[in-house]
C-alpha cells in the first residue's frame, strides 16, 4: 500500500468512525474514499457494510420529533456499537 492509499484509508476509517450509522451523506464519501483507493478488497469489504446498513429498518425509519442531547447520545452510542458487531462480522467474511 503507497502513501496515499494508506492516508486515503486512514480517512476512509475516520470518516467510518465518526458517521452515525446510515447516515447517507458519510457512507457516500467513504465510498468515493473506497473508489479512489482502487483497492478490490476494501471496495468488496464496503459494499458488504453498505448492505448490511441498507437491511437494517432502524436506519430506514425516521424520527418526526427532535431527539434530545441525552437521547442523541445514548442513539449514538447505541450505533456505535452496532457498527461495531457489524464490522466485526464483515472482518470475518
Amino acid at each position: 500500500m503507497n502513501l496515499s492509499n494508506a492516508i486515503l484509508m486512514e480517512v476512509l476509517h475516520k470518516c467510518l468512525l465518526v458517521s452515525s450509522y446510515g447516515n447517507k451523506q458519510h457512507m457516500g464519501s467513504a465510498l468515493h474514499l473506497a473508489q479512489l483507493m482502487s483497492d478490490s478488497f476494501v471496495m468488496d469489504k464496503f459494499k458488504k457494510l453498505s448492505l448490511l446498513a441498507l437491511s437494517d429498518p432502524d436506519v430506514t425509519e425516521k424520527k418526526s420529533h427532535p431527539l434530545s442531547l441525552n437521547s442523541l447520545l445514548t442513539q449514538q452510542d447505541q450505533f456505535i456499537h452496532q457498527a461495531t458487531k457489524k464490522l466485526d462480522f464483515v472482518k470475518l467474511c
